[in-house]
């Protein structure tokens, strides 16, 4: 029984092609060399949802493959955080390291 993809021809090729597409970043490209598509567009379909956990957050890319002005296929990518990192910019203040850090300015009233 062949998939939904099967049916509209999106193959593994097809799903690199359109990740190496997305990579590039939002814009018009027109790639030199193949048969089958002579453009190629890469737009956000639905802008970062933020939500208050983090890895709930979402955002959607359409990667369009053309043929004239004909759409002949396109493929969306969700978007989910998948890690983060960084220095602390938040510091845990204990008795100890009060004391080290620098006074306040005085109040200007």
């Amino acid at each position: 029984m062949p998939t939904e993809a099967d049916r509209v021809g999106i193959s593994a090729y097809h799903l690199r092609l359109a990740a190496y597409y997305a990579a590039q970043g939002i814009g018009t490209y027109h790639p030199k060399g193949y048969s089958w598509f002579d453009r190629v567009e890469v737009y956000i379909e639905s802008h970062w949802t933020a939500d208050k956990e983090p890895e709930k957050s979402m955002q959607v890319l359409r990667v369009e493959f053309y043929d004239a002005h004909v759409r002949l296929r396109y493929i969306e990518f969700g978007m989910v955080l998948a890690g983060f990192g960084g220095v602390p910019v938040l510091k845990l203040v204990t008795s100890k390291t009060r004391s080290k850090l620098p006074p306040l300015p005085p109040r200007q009233e």
